[in-house]
C-alpha cells in the first residue's frame, strides 16, 4: 500500500518509537528471531531496514535497503528434521542472507504504531532507515540463548 502523500526524508520532529530508542531496542532484542536454519549456516551481519512511519504512526512499506558484512561460515548445509520440505533440504549463503532479511522484515512489521514525525506542524510520513545487526557468540552454544529459534 503507497503513501498518497510525499514521503519526508527529514523533518522538524522525527517520528519516534513510543518510548523512545530504548524501548525499541528492548521491543527488537525481545521479538526478533534468528532463524535456526541461518544459524546452522553461521550466518552473520547487518540487515538495512527502511520503512515509512506514517501520518497516524502505522508503519508502511516495509523493505530491505542493504545486507552488510555479511559472513557464512559454511557454503551449505542440509536442514535434516527441520520442517524444511524435501527440495528445499539444502540451505546456500543466498538462502540464509534472505532468512536474516525477512526475520527483520517481520520484527519491524510487528512494532507498535509511532509517534509520526511534524512539518509545519502537521502529521508527514517520514521514511526511518533501522540497521538490525545479527551475530552469534562463539562460545556459548545455541541451545542456551531461548530467543535463537
Amino acid at each position: 500500500q503507497e503513501t498518497d502523500k510525499k514521503v519526508f526524508e527529514v523533518v522538524e520532529q522525527m517520528p519516534e518509537y513510543p518510548g523512545g530508542i530504548d524501548a525499541m531496542m528492548k521491543f527488537i532484542a525481545n521479538n526478533l528471531t534468528y532463524p535456526k536454519e541461518a544459524q546452522m549456516m553461521g550466518a552473520q551481519g547487518r540487515v538495512i531496514v527502511r520503512f515509512v512511519v506514517d501520518v497516524d504512526g502505522s508503519i508502511k512499506d516495509v523493505k530491505t535497503l542493504t545486507t552488510s558484512n555479511f559472513k557464512v561460515t559454511t557454503d551449505e548445509v542440509v536442514a535434516v528434521g527441520m520442517g524444511v520440505k524435501e527440495g528445499d533440504a539444502k540451505i546456500t549463503k543466498e538462502k540464509a542472507m534472505q532468512l536474516l532479511e525477512e526475520a527483520a522484515i517481520r520484527v519491524v512489521k510487528a512494532m507498535p504504531n509511532w509517534t509520526p514525525g511534524k512539518q509545519k506542524g502537521e502529521n508527514v510520513p517520514v521514511y526511518f532507515s533501522l540497521p538490525i545487526m545479527y551475530s552469534l557468540k562463539k562460545d556459548t552454544p545455541a541451545s542456551d540463548d531461548p530467543k535463537q529459534e
